[in-house]
């Protein structure tokens, strides 16, 4: 969405999920590296543990994405900078969502990871959102991807509490993109979208 031209990307915030958020903060700024996009946008980073505090486990995931997010391949283009892992703004991600919020209501948000920062920003402002937030999360099936709940999608696994905060105080400007949406078919994930009452 970066070298989007008919998009504007205000910020890019990051949170803990199937890498710690200091990874997650250097795989964006490496990725925006590779695309020649790197200061174009400000990156904020989020929280690196659940609402609750409880430790997050990234080693699940790692059969996936390897242990750095990006298959484990450091001295591939991009190369890996020392200073990756630092994002462009000491501002939390949490404070940056409210004050984007305030500034550009109508734009939409974009929730590729666990909920966190978006359950932390309705705590710092009760009256935050967006015209539209749309979430990689949850599944319609029941049937997860990860490993140890096998009825559990890794988003909302890795933060469930945030999840249910951010789905009973902002449902009516949420987009939900189940996991199925990555591996059914054409007519599978319309009959999904049709019983969540999803915009296609």
């Amino acid at each position: 969405m970066v070298l989007s031209g008919n998009r504007e990307v205000l910020a890019l915030t990051t949170v803990h999920g199937c890498v710690s958020v200091d990874q997650a903060t250097a795989n964006v700024k490496r990725c925006l590296r590779a695309n020649g996009s790197e200061n174009s946008v400000p990156i904020y980073k989020g929280a690196n543990e659940p609402i609750l505090g409880r430790e997050p486990n990234h080693s699940s995931e790692n059969i996936f994405f390897g242990k750095d997010g990006l298959g484990d391949q450091p001295h591939a283009f991009p190369r890996v900078h020392p200073d990756d892992a630092k994002p462009t703004t000491s501002v939390a991600a949490a404070v940056a969502l409210v004050r984007l919020a305030s500034e550009h209501p109508s734009a939409t948000l974009v929730c590729l990871g666990p909920l966190t920062n978006v359950a932390i920003a309705l705590k710092i402002d009760p009256s935050f959102a967006f015209r539209r937030i749309v979430i990689m999360g949850g599944n319609y099936y029941g049937i997860g991807n990860v490993s140890s709940r096998s009825s559990a999608e890794s988003n909302f696994h890795g933060d469930p509490e945030a999840a249910a905060i951010v789905l009973h105080k902002l449902a009516e400007h949420l987009v939900i993109v189940p996991w199925e949406a990555f591996f059914l078919e054409g007519a599978k994930v319309s009959l999904v979208a049709y019983a969540l009452n999803l915009p296609l």
